[in-house]
């Protein structure tokens, strides 16, 4: 999930490469203020007004998210609307939302004082029914750790993706002897962008845990053209405000260098209507990250060199894909003659498409993608 905002400093939500390393308790030079535990989708419990509520911890997102309908138990008159603001999603759609500040968010012991937060309702934006918790109301955006807010340090945070877990520090120390390497990055308008190559072509990506996606790039280059590729016809993309009609190219097998490391097998996709490149999770969890936001630098340690499946043969079986989208099963791309892109699946096999069933149906039709003639849909 990825807001642009439209201003003199522009916010997207979605160099010499160094080695060096890091140190954490062979010496005692970082201590653990502060954890919480993610799952597979990166959704966190923090404390919002010492209430817990379940977020999306999205790197990819420049400002956090709330939800005014499901944070109606916190006391209204304890956060202030300070302005509206227009938002610019990847694709170019332009909504606008109210801006509030004034309730505190506490992750474990650490107290961020008032950030600033977007306030939207369901009924409004866009949300994977199956990917985001059902109890979740909003999305955890980098500007809690990216600003000073309330004069308060910025922090060092680990997200480590063998013990899903994210570590908060006060300050970062090296050591030659680590396993953790110094990756070129940028930090700029609450967003992190990530310095790679792939087949020798510099590219910046933002780091985007939002985005349950490999590397998606906007344009193919030349390099490319001798991978295989998937071209996939009508489908469509949901963002955060709507949803649009593109086409996707999947290539297999280009070299990506990050840092010091060159990874293979790698899926690239394609897709013109992205405004800027992005890393998403199935690149993020091949390693654990560093953020040290004090001193804007980012830090590696590989957990995965390989991808095993054979991604791109998967692809070209992809013939029928269909996503709970705001609790409805919505058909994103189908070779049935009888269904057509967009539609909404009310039954299945007779049986209703409800909140309780949705999730189940989703994978089951991921699962039998290509033997969807033998399930009788009613659509609308």
């Amino acid at each position: 999930m990825r807001l642009i905002k439209k201003s003199k400093h522009t916010f997207i939500f979605h160099m010499a490469l160094m080695s060096c390393g890091i140190l954490f308790a062979q010496n005692n030079t970082l201590k653990t203020e502060d954890s919480i535990k993610f799952d597979k989708h990166y959704n966190v419990e923090i404390k919002i007004n010492d209430k817990p509520k379940l977020l999306k911890f999205d790197t990819g997102a420049a400002i956090s998210t709330l939800d005014t309908i499901s944070i109606s138990s916190v006391d209204k008159s304890l956060y202030q609307l300070i302005r509206e603001e227009e938002f610019l999603d990847p694709l170019g759609n332009i909504k606008k939302f109210p801006v509030y500040m004034g309730l505190n968010f506490e992750i474990d012991k650490f107290l961020i004082k008032s950030p600033e937060f977007v306030g939207f309702s369901n009924k409004t934006m866009m949300k994977l029914s199956c990917e985001l918790a059902d109890n979740s109301v909003g999305v955890l955006g980098m500007n809690v750790f990216m600003k000073d807010i309330a004069n308060e340090k910025r922090k060092v945070i680990l997200i480590d993706n063998e013990s899903s877990e994210i570590l908060i520090f006060n300050e970062l120390k090296l050591d030659k002897n680590s396993d953790y390497n110094e990756i070129g990055a940028s930090f700029k308008n609450n967003q992190i962008k990530i310095d790679l190559e792939i087949e020798g072509k510099y590219i910046e990506a933002v780091f985007d845990t939002g985005y349950n996606g490999f590397i998606t790039i906007n344009k193919k280059f030349r390099k490319l053209k001798k991978f295989d590729a998937v071209n996939f016809e009508k489908s469509l993309v949901f963002t955060l405000f709507g949803q649009s009609d593109t086409s996707e190219e999947y290539i297999q097998g280009p070299e990506v260098e990050l840092g010091d490391f060159d990874l293979e097998n790698n899926l690239i996709t394609v897709n013109e209507s992205f405004s800027q490149p992005v890393l998403g999770t199935q690149m993020i969890n091949r390693f654990s990250w560093i953020i040290d936001f004090e001193r804007e630098k980012v830090y590696v340690k590989l957990l995965k060199k390989k991808i095993k499946i054979d991604i791109l043969n998967q692809l070209r079986t992809m013939v029928n894909i269909a996503i709970a989208i705001n609790g409805k099963l919505i058909i994103l791309k189908t070779k049935n003659d009888n269904l057509k892109v967009g539609q909404v699946i009310k039954k299945i096999d007779g049986t209703e498409v409800s909140d309780a069933n949705i999730c189940d149906f989703e994978r089951l039709l991921f699962e039998k993608t290509s033997e969807w003639k033998s399930f009788k849909f009613e659509v609308k």
